[in-house]
């Protein structure tokens, strides 16, 4: 391990060093030095897959709280704290968002009929 190296919790999470010292009379002696690397939020959550898309007919017919899609996201941080996740949506195209999402699951929900909405809707 150098001077220059970059701790990494995801890469190793603890070091165990042997340092020496030694006298000019050539005594040495030893001591064992346990390292251990904090876990920070240093990455970034990566959604499986990266883009979807869903084609759905525009039903007078549709109830609220039918199930879209589920979105998965997934976050590189390895320990509890940094990685669990939470969906939002954010519109804005329209003030009335046709669609909920599940703050915990990453399910999208249509909350009630798209007459009049044809056309693209995009969430991000």
């Amino acid at each position: 391990m150098s001077g220059s190296s970059v701790l990494d919790y995801e890469q190793q999470h603890s070091y165990q060093l042997t340092v020496y010292a030694q006298d000019s009379n050539g005594k040495m002696n030893s001591a064992e030095v346990s390292i251990t690397v904090e876990d920070v939020n240093d990455e970034i959550p990566r959604f499986l897959p990266a883009d979807y898309e869903v084609n759905m007919g525009v039903d007078g017919d549709k109830v609220a709280d039918a199930a879209v899609v589920r979105v998965l996201a997934v976050d590189g941080d390895a320990s509890e704290e940094f990685a669990s996740l939470r969906y939002t949506l954010l519109n804005k195209n329209d003030s009335e968002m046709p669609f909920r999402i599940d703050a915990f699951t990453g399910q999208i929900y249509q909350n009630g009929s798209l007459r009049g909405r044809e056309g693209l809707i995009e969430l991000k």
